[in-house]
């Protein structure tokens, strides 16, 4: 079992079922929370999607954002559809971003990487 050590979450984990696109996709984690730790399954419409590659890029893209969520403060029992503004690390400085910018940053982010991907 992960440790929670000074975190009140553990790291994010997929489970994908060995690609398997028939069977139940999901980012697992827990939550420690006033003395009770709560398991998490997200899937936020990844097993809607019937490509394998885009089913993979989509439950990474979803890894990544909860991970950042949760580093930022996110606590999934107050806020469980992820409404609320959470910090945007920069190099140097934090700020506060809507979930809309950050969602641009990283669509941005996977276009750059496709059409890096498709120029090799």
């Amino acid at each position: 079992m992960a440790s929670f050590k000074k975190k009140t979450y553990t790291d994010p984990v997929i489970s994908r079922h060995d690609n398997d696109l028939a069977k139940d996709w999901y980012v697992f984690f827990r939550y420690k929370y006033a003395g009770n730790v709560y398991k998490f399954k997200r899937r936020e419409g990844i097993n809607k999607i019937k490509d394998l590659q885009e089913r993979l890029s989509a439950v990474e893209d979803l890894k990544y954002e909860l991970k950042f969520d949760l580093k930022n403060g996110w606590n999934p029992l107050d806020d469980p559809k992820r409404e609320l503004d959470y910090l945007l690390p920069t190099s140097k400085d934090h700020f506060r971003s809507t979930k809309n910018q950050a969602k641009i940053i990283i669509k941005r982010e996977i276009q750059l990487r496709l059409l890096n991907e498709k120029g090799k």
